[in-house]
């Protein structure tokens, strides 16, 4: 993430002529401080903090506007997930996407427009897949990855297990879960080694957490979310994205960095194949680090910088291989920060 983000909660309302969509626990805005994944869940109840299936972690915000016809203040509580956002998205634009049963999700806009109400709306079961893991989410319960029920409405921090009292859905969801993960599994495989697509959109954006490194080079933290390539120092390191270029062409090229007066000079190679591009690092720019200072919690995370865009210049781009940026010369014995390629 070139820039930091704050995370607030957002306010449960719509305009006459806005949709808005929203989860309870947070949006982001541009100025650094956010709440993590987990502090609150939709009652307030602060549980299970970072990453994972439980209730709380399922929380992200999603914003959107166009045509409204409910009420304003008007909340529609049937479950929704990120995989609904396309076939919401394209049956409110008045588009088709292809064949509807090839997407996982359903369209919300019957809700949104007014068209249809809670009582109308179908039971379904969301699965969400993380590191192996299945959690199942009904309107009512959760099924979480330990194969244990809570009443979501009544529970939303799981703290009371009633898998005693609800044994056949405990049972009917634990089998859709196996079914659904060995699915998964066999078509995910124990590695994913596709490069990624460059060029089928007017702007790619390559950052650091796909990135991979050799040499000295290190990652700013251990989770890749709003990390940056850091120690830079030496002309045998390398940092490299797998590409597979999709639509071959000249392209413009720059790099999100960070670098001081003192350590400006460097000159760097970005290649693929056997086209190159020499540029050199000229303009400081050596923001400060900000962000745990404003954190409700002590943050595992990186802390976040305010990265530029440092020109390279044009390439000229075709195939698939490694799109690889190297340092010829370190002056100032370090090279730069880097969050992304772009």
């Amino acid at each position: 993430m070139a820039e930091p983000y704050r995370w607030a909660r957002p306010q449960r309302r719509a305009t006459k002529n806005n949709v808005t969509k929203q989860a309870p626990t947070a949006t982001p805005c541009r100025e650094g401080r956010r709440e993590l994944h987990g502090d609150l869940n939709d009652r307030g109840v602060g549980v299970a903090r970072g990453y994972g299936q439980r209730q709380s972690r399922h929380h992200t915000p999603s914003l959107g506007f166009g045509i409204r016809r409910q009420a304003r203040d008007e909340r529609s509580e049937p479950v929704a997930a990120a995989i609904d956002l396309l076939p919401t998205l394209a049956q409110i634009a008045g588009t088709t996407i292809g064949d509807p049963a090839h997407l996982d999700g359903t369209s919300l806009a019957p809700l949104l427009l007014g068209a249809a109400t809670a009582e109308d709306w179908p039971e379904r079961e969301i699965l969400s897949f993380w590191r192996g893991r299945v959690s199942v989410r009904t309107q009512h319960h959760r099924l979480d990855t330990e194969g244990r029920l809570f009443d979501i409405p009544l529970d939303p921090g799981q703290r009371i297990d009633v898998t005693d009292d609800e044994m056949t859905e405990v049972r009917r969801l634990r089998d859709l879960s196996a079914a659904w993960a060995t699915e998964m599994l066999l078509e995910l495989g124990a590695t994913d080694e596709r490069p990624f697509h460059f060029g089928g959109a007017p702007r790619t954006w390559l950052p650091a957490r796909d990135g991979r490194v050799a040499g000295g080079v290190s990652c700013s933290n251990r989770f890749p979310n709003s990390s940056h390539f850091t120690n830079w120092t030496h002309t045998a390191d390398r940092i490299h994205w797998p590409v597979e270029v999709v639509r071959p062409g000249r392209y413009r090229v720059g790099v999100e960095y960070t670098c001081s007066q003192v350590k400006l000079g460097s000159r760097v190679e970005l290649r693929l194949g056997g086209q190159k591009l020499a540029a050199q690092v000229d303009v400081a720019h050596d923001p400060v680090i900000f962000g745990p200072e404003n954190g409700r919690f002590p943050r595992q995370e990186s802390a976040f910088k305010r990265f530029a865009l440092l020109e390279l210049g044009t390439i000229e781009l075709a195939g698939q291989g490694d799109l690889e940026l190297r340092a010829t010369d370190i002056p100032g014995g370090w090279v730069m920060e880097v969050a992304a390629l772009r």
